[in-house]
């Protein structure tokens, strides 16, 4: 039956202050944009803004940024400046990526500055953008003051090197909020490189991730992280050494293991593009599977150049572990509280 005209009907919901202010926000910011290219005679900028929950591109409130070299191939250092200037009264964004853009040691100096003003940014990522060792200074100087970044991205800036992660490494020591860093491939060499990763990053308080694929440490360098890492300072419950020049030596497979047996944090480790030889791989196999290590041990991934089926059981047991271990910390998360039924 139709409902009797003149009725009571439903409330309206009014709209939240976020649905007023989120759009006014980004009306401005898209005001302001082009004038502050303008004033530092730059062209316009275009962008690609995406959205997670709050509309699409236009004039919704807008949580995503991404600038990368298809749409800005011009893009400079002063670019930087323009955009951080534009973006600073805006309260919504949470991710900002640069991609294969110049914003160089120069263009962290702006990056820098909004990051100690910014509130809502979780996720940064500047990936092949030239930054070195300054411009990691500058963005380590920045973190020692903000509270709201979750994750940073460098990978594939080959001039950080050993100075770099040395510099942001011990920058984090004084940050309280950072849980991932990826540096992969960014140009760590040999045991300086390692030497910059473990007395900075292995001694974050917040750190539960690190990435640092395609850095050459060599076995020396591979040594002093694993002695490290057995007993690291820092939370890490992810550690990526792929593509990072140990092979076959015995050495590096027995710290590899005693870091599994003695470090119930780190649950993940991405071995891949290490040869290892099949022997090790069944070794690992057994640990994987053993009362030891089943708790907490629940990824390993090696390089696909053992036998198919070693592969693949590695894989599969990994993935048994991670089920239990995901049960065990829902179990956890319950605590008990659940009220009984009456």
């Amino acid at each position: 039956m139709a409902p009797k005209k003149g009725g009571k009907d439903k409330k309206e919901k009014k709209p939240s202050e976020d649905d007023e202010k989120g759009p006014l926000q980004s009306k401005a910011f898209t005001k302001d944009l082009p004038t502050e290219c303008a004033n530092l005679q730059l062209e316009p900028l275009p962008l690609v803004i995406s959205s997670l929950d709050r509309g699409e591109e236009g004039d919704k409130a807008f949580l995503r940024m991404a600038v990368h070299s298809g749409i800005a191939p011009n893009f400079t250092p002063k670019h930087t400046q323009a955009l951080t200037a534009a973006l600073l009264p805006y309260s919504y964004l949470q991710r900002l990526c640069f991609w294969s853009v110049g914003v160089a040691d120069a263009g962290c100096v702006a990056l820098g500055k909004y990051l100690i003003a910014n509130r809502s940014v979780q996720t940064l990522e500047l990936t092949d953008c030239g930054v070195g060792a300054a411009g990691c200074k500058i963005l380590g100087e920045a973190l020692e003051r903000n509270a709201t970044l979750l994750t940073l991205r460098l990978d594939h800036n080959r001039s950080i090197g050993s100075p770099g992660a040395a510099v942001l490494g011990d920058c984090l020591c004084r940050n309280r909020a950072l849980q991932t860093v990826s540096l992969t491939f960014c140009g760590l060499e040999g045991d300086v490189g390692a030497q910059a990763v473990v007395s900075g990053f292995f001694q974050a308080p917040m750190l539960n991730v690190l990435e640092l694929k395609g850095n050459r440490f060599g076995v020396d360098g591979i040594l002093t992280i694993l002695r490290t890492l057995r007993s690291c300072a820092a939370p890490l419950f992810r550690i990526d050494l792929a593509d990072t020049g140990f092979g076959m030596q015995p050495e590096v497979h027995a710290a590899i293991e005693d870091c599994f047996l003695n470090n119930k944090t780190c649950c993940e480790y991405a071995l891949a593009g290490n040869e290892i030889g099949d022997s090790t791989a069944y070794r690992w196999l057994n640990m994987i599977k053993s009362e030891e290590c089943k708790t907490h041990l629940i990824y390993v991934d090696v390089t696909n150049r053992i036998d198919p089926l070693l592969f693949k059981q590695i894989g599969d047991e990994t993935a048994k572990n991670k089920k239990d271990w995901l049960k065990a910390q829902k179990k956890k998360g319950k605590g008990g509280k659940g009220k009984k039924k009456k």
